[in-house]
């Protein structure tokens, strides 16, 4: 048998390697970019989607497809895009969500949380 004590210290310890697992596991979201974009207009949109999602402290990871040719060649093989090579892209869990404007609309609509859910 246990004590309380030990019971409370072992569920502490849980917890922390819970925190530490989610903070090592890869985010479901990913923004796909380039660092190298050809206009304002995609510098601003790359911009303000990683804002966003760092506002709604959404984890993300940012790929950029000017120096990642599996990447981008991944991303235009697996997007719903009228222009498959549009940035930037929003994949969850491996699959298109969308652009920064449909990410925008659905901040706009209170739905960012259900946009990104995988």
């Amino acid at each position: 048998a246990i004590t309380a004590g030990e019971a409370k210290n072992r569920v502490c310890i849980l917890d922390k390697l819970s925190a530490m697992a989610a903070a090592a596991a890869p985010a479901a979201v990913t923004v796909y970019e380039s660092s190298v974009a050809s206009t304002i207009k995609v510098k601003k949109s790359q911009e303000a989607t990683k804002q966003l999602l760092k506002l709604k402290k959404i984890p993300f990871q940012a790929v950029d497809v000017s120096v990642d040719s599996k990447a981008k060649e991944y991303m235009a093989a697996n997007s719903k895009a009228k222009d498959p090579t549009t940035l930037p892209q929003i994949f969850v869990n491996g699959v298109y969500r969308g652009l920064w404007e449909e990410l925008e609309m659905a901040n706009e609509d209170g739905k960012t949380a259900d946009f990104v859910k995988p």
